[in-house]
């Protein structure tokens, strides 16, 4: 109101001013709302917090999958990649190793043992176009997910309305 009453706060040029802003109570509504960025209840006026918990409950759950998802996802092509990457360099030291399991359980290794391992390497020389692949085609899933759950993020923000003003 001061802004607009451009320095004079004589009695009729505040009353004028008032005026000119309309209806106060839309006017305290759309502060409100700009402020706290709460939902408002049309009738009654009051902010319904339960929602806006619950909202940020979800977001808050969404955020950590997404999170643990990408962590996830990245850490096994890389893992894959760098299997591919090392193999030339050290051919008889890293792969996807079959080990012995004293239960008779199958064992996998992906990647570099160590030299008093016993184990065979599973594809030999294929890993590097397998953990090519794999690597590859896992970065690019996490992150067309990644780009899928920050697309959905910004379409579901609440943007506050703007000021009558």
């Amino acid at each position: 109101m001061l802004d607009r009453a451009d320095g004079d706060l004589s009695d009729a040029n505040i009353e004028a001013t008032l005026a000119r802003l309309g209806d106060p109570y839309r006017l305290a509504r759309a502060n409100l709302q700009m402020r706290a960025s709460w939902d408002f209840d049309a009738e009654s006026y009051r902010p319904s917090n339960a929602r806006k918990i619950a909202d940020l409950i979800v977001k808050g759950i969404e955020s950590s999958l997404a999170l643990m998802v990408s962590i996830l996802g990245y850490g096994f092509a890389a893992s894959w990649l760098f299997t591919a990457i090392l193999k030339p360099i050290a051919p008889s030291r890293v792969g996807l190793w079959a080990l012995p399991d004293p239960t008779g359980d199958l064992s996998l290794s992906l990647g570099r043992r160590g030299t008093n391992v016993v184990g065979h390497d599973v594809f030999g020389w294929w890993i590097i176009p397998i953990g090519l692949a794999i690597g590859i085609g896992v970065g690019l899933l996490t992150y067309r997910f990644n780009t899928h759950v920050v697309r959905k993020s910004m379409q579901n923000r609440s943007i506050p309305p703007q000021s009558p003003m």
